[in-house]
């Protein structure tokens, strides 16, 4: 349908899913598979932020989801190949006040492993992942091992964890589509500007809403909107301005 409206000259963009989770390189994720945590989360390209959310982070094989990375999505389609996601673990706490915490674990848990600063903070699977992926380091190794400065980096590897974006995830776990006809080829009626009688609605247009009802209210709403000014452009109501 969209190549035939192309061949028509009826300008469309390219669809792809939306409200959906965002892919990342597994090896990335290696050890995170079915950790859940409440944090921001921001999507950035090119060093500027695009927007944020916060909510529930759920971390699997090769993606990330919960319904603050879904309305991050949408922007996949427009960025792709300049996507990265930024993950802050701790968004209640700032850099200084995590360092205090952990300085002060550091000295309760003397004769522990490293892993055992974060235990507690975070899930164990998420603490091991941190040890390793921000400081380099062997959760094995004594706690004491651990120094100032690297609590340092650890704190403010918790506040700004990147992971860049490789897709998004296949239609089938999508509960939208981002692209389709452009908003400038209809009027206010959902109309088509160039040809008469021609009338669009739901998915077929480029309109992409949050997870919440948002993307399902729009396809009946629409729908409403655009049939019953089909209608009365058949009857020549005066409604109709497309004519």
């Amino acid at each position: 349908m969209l190549r035939i409206l192309k061949n028509m000259g009826i300008r469309s963009e390219k669809i792809c899913p939306a409200v959906a989770p965002l892919r990342v390189s597994p090896d990335r994720l290696k050890g995170l598979k079915g950790v859940r945590i409440k944090g921001d989360i921001a999507a950035f390209s090119g060093g500027s932020e695009l927007r944020r959310e916060r909510g529930e982070l759920q971390f699997n094989e090769n993606n990330i989801s919960g319904i603050c990375v879904f309305n991050l999505a949408y922007l996949f389609q427009q960025y792709e190949g300049r996507l990265t996601l930024r993950a802050d673990l701790a968004p209640d706490m700032t850099e200084d006040e995590l360092a205090t915490y952990f300085k002060t674990v550091r000295t309760d848990r003397h004769g522990s492993t490293a892993e055992e600063l974060l235990s507690g903070f975070f899930v164990k699977n998420l603490a091991v992942w941190l040890i390793k992926n921000v400081l380099g380091r062997s959760p094995a190794e004594p706690i004491e091992s651990i120094s100032d400065r690297d609590i340092a980096a650890l704190c403010k590897g918790i506040k700004s964890v990147e992971f860049e974006v490789t897709g998004c995830s296949p239609w089938q776990n999508a509960q939208s589509t981002m692209g389709g006809i452009s908003a400038s080829e209809v009027n206010d009626e959902l109309g088509s500007v160039k040809y008469n009688g021609m009338y669009f609605c739901g998915e077929i247009l480029d309109v992409a809403g949050d997870c919440g009802g948002y993307n399902l209210q729009w396809a009946w709403s629409s729908g409403l909107w655009a049939g019953k000014h089909a209608a009365l452009s058949l009857k020549g109501g005066k409604h109709d301005k497309s004519r």
